[in-house]
């Protein structure tokens, strides 16, 4: 994942999923929504977060990859 400062391979994480049984984009959301909790929970002196927050995630859905200069848009 791409975000880290140790990148992690996708067949290590694919081999997650596998174990799992879920999708690399559904480890992708969990390793976030965990991410942001923790912060949350640092930032309020250790008390668990309760509540819900609105999160936008971009998803690319035409498939492949965007060359350089090539934009998503709506489509």
């Amino acid at each position: 994942m791409s975000w880290t400062t140790s990148p992690i391979p996708l067949t290590t994480l694919k081999k997650i999923c596998g174990f799992y049984n879920c999708t690399v984009n559904d480890l992708f959301v969990t390793c976030v929504s965990l991410a942001v909790k923790r912060q949350l929970r640092e930032l309020k002196g250790g008390k668990d977060v309760g509540g819900k927050i609105g999160v936008v995630i971009p998803v690319h859905l035409q498939g492949g990859v965007l060359l350089e200069g090539q934009s998503i848009g709506n489509r």
